[in-house]
């Protein structure tokens, strides 16, 4: 019954609610239909709804269609699900397609979840761009997601990349989300910049975001600095 009503009810909010139900049931035969649903319904809603339930369905013979969705659907929520399914899936062969929309689409939404995306997959070739939407992107969103994607990959780059994105981005969120992403590290420099912010920056939200990133460090030099922030920081935040 619900495969008949995504595939054939006129009503896009039937079907999008058929979609919605498939991703629950544990059948093969979902697939075809929904892969179907997903390259020709008319409905938006419907397509951005069967998107969601193939990530769901975590199956990789959805890739080819999720990736012609990314590449080519007029609509960015159904971009956005296909970008999503794709991690949620984590096959290698999405990688260039997800590094595309990370450079290149014009909603900000999609290359957000492309970069998560790429997170989920931690290919090596996605370092670069993820990289490139840190230094580049105009949204403050698709920054702290490439922040925060590029946590898996230790190398110097990438930590020379996000000292400098935590030392100069004006935004708070690519800031704090930089520091969580740097504590993977185990950089000593990552240390003493926490240290330098907590004692002298005069935004509240980044003295307590580095004040979290110090308490998961096992550094001497950091038991003075909180010492010193509990007694002296002004915000009653900062010192809790």
């Amino acid at each position: 019954l619900l495969i008949k009503a995504l595939s054939s009810d006129r009503r896009p909010v039937v079907r999008e609610a058929a979609a919605k139900n498939l991703g629950e049931i544990a059948d093969p035969r979902c697939l075809a239909p929904l892969l179907t649903a997903l390259a020709s319904d008319p409905d938006g809603e419907v397509r951005e709804e069967v998107a969601g339930t193939l990530g769901d369905i975590k199956d990789s013979a959805a890739l080819p269609s999720l990736i012609t969705a990314l590449q080519s659907d007029a609509v960015a929520k159904v971009r956005d699900n296909a970008a999503s399914a794709l991690g949620e899936i984590g096959d290698a062969g999405a990688v260039p397609a997800l590094i595309l929309a990370l450079g290149s689409d014009t909603n900000e939404d999609v290359r957000s979840e492309a970069a998560s995306a790429l997170a989920s997959i931690e290919d090596e070739s996605a370092v670069p761009p993820l990289i490139n939407a840190v230094t580049s992107d105009q949204n403050e969103n698709v920054r702290a997601r490439a922040v925060s994607a590029l946590s898996y990959a230790r190398e110097e780059r990438v930590t020379q990349v996000l000292l400098k994105s935590l030392a100069e981005d004006a935004s708070e969120r690519v800031r704090e989300n930089t520091i969580s992403a740097l504590i993977e590290t185990n950089d000593s420099r990552v240390t003493s910049a926490l240290m330098t912010m907590v004692q002298s920056n005069s935004n509240e939200r980044i003295r307590r975001a580095a004040v979290r990133g110090l308490r998961k460090i096992e550094d001497d030099r950091v038991l003075p600095v909180l010492t010193g922030a509990l007694g002296r920081d002004t915000s009653s935040d900062v010192r809790s």
